[in-house]
This record gives C-alpha cells, sequence and structure tokens, in this order.
C-alpha cells in the first residue's frame, strides 16, 4: 500500500471495527491512524473527534500529543 494511504486506511479499519462494535480494535487501528496521520492535522483532528468518543484523549496520552 502507498505509504501516505497507511493513515486512511486505518481510520477507516477502525470505522469497521467500531460499526462491528470491536471497541478495543476499533481504538488500537484508530490510535495507528493518529499516529500516522501527523503531518495531516486537518485530518488528524477527525480522527481525535473518533478517539473522543470512544472516550480516549490522544492529546493527553504522551507529551507529544502522539499516542503509542
Amino acid at each position: 500500500m502507498v505509504p501516505s494511504l497507511m493513515g486512511l486506511a486505518s481510520d477507516l479499519k477502525g470505522d469497521i471495527l467500531s460499526a462491528k462494535d470491536q471497541k478495543p480494535e476499533a481504538l488500537a487501528a484508530y490510535k495507528k491512524a493518529w499516529d500516522e496521520l501527523s503531518d495531516i492535522p486537518d485530518y488528524r483532528r477527525l480522527v481525535e473527534a473518533k478517539l473522543n468518543a470512544l472516550g480516549v484523549d490522544p492529546q493527553a496520552n504522551s507529551p507529544s500529543g502522539n499516542v503509542k
């Protein structure tokens, strides 16, 4: 897969897992998307909103704002 699309793929995977009510797996996919989208802040905010909806604040998990 093209590296620039990895973040989008992870985000969409999170959407599918979330729709299937697989919260832990969705969180992992969204966290991966958060990391992969560090160079696209507008899209990253969308992923942040999805993480927030699942009860996770990626900004609070590390000093740099990156979820590991």
